[in-house]
């Protein structure tokens, strides 16, 4: 068993890339990714999330972040960023410029994953 509690962050922000990527290109070769790296990257996920607890609603003060980059933006839906480039070029995912840096609003997110099709097909 793979000491998870050694990793910092960044290792596991990495390889959770690195394994989506993985994946990807398995999708795009008409290959399923295999039982044991899927199962790497939920325990990975559950590491980068942290323990889960319960707080009453009452006693919750979060700060969240509000915009998150084309990176964070691809890994909430669990995809590649050359897909949220081409959601965003297409105009199927909204998103708004700070600067010089282009960010995806969590509500903008939210809403085109609610308005995804169900049942399969492509949404864009």
């Amino acid at each position: 068993m793979i000491g998870f509690l050694d990793f910092d962050d960044e290792a596991v922000r990495h390889l959770l890339r690195a394994l989506q990527r993985h994946q990807d290109v398995m999708r795009i070769n008409g290959a399923r990714m295999p039982q044991a790296l899927h199962d790497l990257a939920v325990r990975l996920r559950e590491v980068q999330d942290g323990p889960r607890v319960d707080v009453p609603a009452t006693n919750l003060h979060v700060e969240q972040v509000l915009l998150l980059d084309l990176q964070d933006a691809a890994e909430h839906l669990g995809v590649s960023m050359s897909t949220v480039k081409r959601l965003i070029g297409n105009g199927v995912l909204a998103s708004v410029r700070v600067g010089s840096s282009r960010r995806v609003r969590r509500v903008d997110l939210a809403a085109y994953v609610e308005n995804l099709p169900v049942g399969g097909g492509e949404a864009a």
